[in-house]
């Protein structure tokens, strides 16, 4: 299982307060996953409204250690 972990910057003239979201996902093949995502309709619609809200590009963050 691999685990995915993001961050996304908020526009600053977009917010108040901290800019920065977390997210975390756990998938067995990352590449499919994202492939799956980026050809869905929800996910065009997703990206094109939250363009005016979110700095790209997205940056993965690396594992590195996890506790079982």
């Amino acid at each position: 299982m691999e685990r995915v972990c993001f961050l996304l910057r908020v526009r600053q003239d977009r917010l108040d307060e901290d800019g920065l979201l977390v997210g975390y996902f756990e998938t067995d093949d990352f590449e499919a996953a994202r492939a799956g995502m980026e050809a869905t309709d929800v996910n065009t619609r997703w990206q094109a409204a939250m363009s005016e809200f979110l700095v790209p590009p997205m940056r993965r963050i690396e594992e590195v250690f996890h506790l079982e």
